[in-house]
């Protein structure tokens, strides 16, 4: 009796599920296929067999980990590119390993080509990372923390980042509040608005600081040099005050 042939109509379809970060049994389900009908087409097929394990390999899917996914997260992806990141940050951020990262970009170049050119517009270079006006880890845990769901508060909380100072980075530097904007981009109910940029009051600003408008320093001179006046405006009227 002669041995029927296999049916490898599904291989493409199960090594694009592998290349997207599924394991083994969640692609042959998907692909409606056995365990057992892949073991016998691995044994057949040597190329497939070592094509699937060079993707599950480069596709960075941990076994005991959870699963790589980029779908649904892309907004998210984008967006923290163009803010600055570089593909292992962008990784981290997202909790996926950065060859899911990498090949996506690869698959999409019409996104790739955007990040390019919206980084090129902010004079960001196109790969290399940042000099970051703050510290890099913390900043990297608190977006890691927002992409996963959780309120500012709640992240800030979590990653021992006062609520006071992130409010501070985020006027000071629109890349990080670019950052926080774009780690919030998950479709839920109520988004992170970014920062609107306010302009300088000059003398007749009511603080010594200038954290609520973006000032780079860490005191306002001419804040500082109109409260200074008033209070030796005040003295004089005082000393001139008939007793």
């Amino acid at each position: 009796m002669p041995h029927r042939p296999h049916d490898i109509s599904w291989h493409e379809e199960f090594l694009a599920q592998v290349r997207d970060g599924k394991s083994f049994s969640e692609a042959i389900k998907d692909v409606g296929s056995t365990k057992q009908t892949l073991y016998q087409h691995f044994q057949a097929f040597p190329d497939f067999r070592q094509q699937a394990l060079t993707l599950r390999r480069t596709s960075g899917r941990s076994r005991s980990g959870p699963l790589p996914y980029v779908h649904g997260r892309e907004k998210q992806l984008v967006g923290l590119a163009i803010a600055g990141l570089t593909v292992e940050q962008t990784a981290y951020v997202l909790g996926v390993a950065y060859h899911t990262v990498y090949n996506w970009l690869r698959r999409h170049p019409k996104a790739q080509a955007t990040i390019r050119e919206r980084r090129a517009e902010q004079g960001l270079p196109s790969t290399r990372s940042l000099d970051w006006p703050v510290d890099i880890d913390d900043l990297l845990e608190l977006l890691r923390l927002i992409a996963s769901g959780l309120d500012l508060r709640a992240a800030c909380g979590q990653a021992r980042i006062p609520e006071p100072t992130l409010k501070r980075w985020r006027r000071g530097w629109p890349q990080v509040d670019a950052l926080v904007v774009a780690a919030a981009a998950d479709g839920r109910q109520r988004a992170i608005r970014p920062y609107r940029r306010l302009e300088c009051p000059g003398r007749y600003c009511g603080t010594s600081t200038g954290y609520d408008y973006g000032c780079r320093r860490t005191a306002c001179r001419t804040a500082a040099v109109t409260r200074v006046t008033q209070q030796r405006e005040s003295e004089r009227k005082t000393r001139e005050r008939p007793e």
